[in-house]
């Protein structure tokens, strides 16, 4: 290898300068440039070639045809049409057993019988009107049924208090002048008589009082069916010393 003195040496090793070089790249540079103008026309042109190729096809997939209505002709008839196939039964069904009427010997029939007119019948009813006034109704042969405290009962003509009597003030409450209103629920018979007395509310003091005067009330009963029932009533007693 021959040995590096001086400036020239090193130009010896490396004959390419300044002007050289630039001479060189001017004709790669074009050569360069042409072959990229090459490959972009080609892929441009392969590109657009491909569309028309493509929009020149039709596939046969879709294609589409119509028809119209006389091409299509009548539609086929029913009665040419297979009927569907019978469905086989695996085993033959048992008859059915339930409703089906069972002949019996007629029933003798006593020659002793009777049988009860309109006429008797509608003396058999159970309310009859049997006071002097239209107040006073007798029931007969209908238990009474006595409802509960909180029962309720519906009624299409509701009690109607006829007798009424005003509970005594009581002494005791009269000197510490105790007002106030009490309220008896009163349970009334189908005679209209106050069976049971009961204070739901109001000063207790006036209680026994309020309890005694309504046991003598008399009621026009509740009518229920063109019949008499047992209700409860609530009765208010209002107690006032100035009265």
């Amino acid at each position: 290898m021959k040995k590096i003195a001086t400036f020239n040496d090193f130009l010896d090793l490396f004959p390419y300068g300044a002007s050289e070089l630039k001479r060189e790249f001017q004709k790669y540079l074009t050569v360069a440039l042409l072959i990229s103008v090459g490959i972009h026309v080609a892929a441009l042109g392969s590109y657009f070639l491909g569309r028309f190729a493509a929009s020149q096809e039709t596939p046969a997939d879709r294609v589409v045809k119509f028809k119209t209505y006389q091409e299509l002709g009548p539609p086929p008839s029913i009665a040419e049409q297979a009927a569907p196939p019978a469905i086989a039964v695996a085993m033959q069904a048992a008859r059915p057993s339930v409703g089906i009427p069972v002949p019996v010997p007629e029933t003798e029939v006593s020659e002793d019988a009777t049988i009860a007119t309109q006429s008797e019948m509608s003396q058999m009813s159970a309310v009859t009107n049997m006071g002097t006034g239209s107040d006073s109704l007798v029931v007969t042969g209908i238990p009474d049924v006595e409802p509960g405290f909180d029962e309720f009962v519906a009624v299409e003509i509701e009690p109607v208090a006829i007798v009424q009597v005003k509970p005594s003030y009581p002494e005791m409450a009269r000197r510490a002048e105790v007002e106030g209103t009490v309220y008896i629920k009163a349970l009334v018979d189908k005679e209209g008589k106050v069976k049971k007395a009961v204070p739901v509310e109001g000063p207790e003091i006036f209680y026994d009082e309020a309890v005694n005067a309504s046991m003598q009330w008399v009621f026009k009963p509740a009518i229920q069916h063109d019949q008499p029932v047992s209700v409860w009533v609530v009765i208010p007693f209002r107690f006032n010393v100035k009265d």
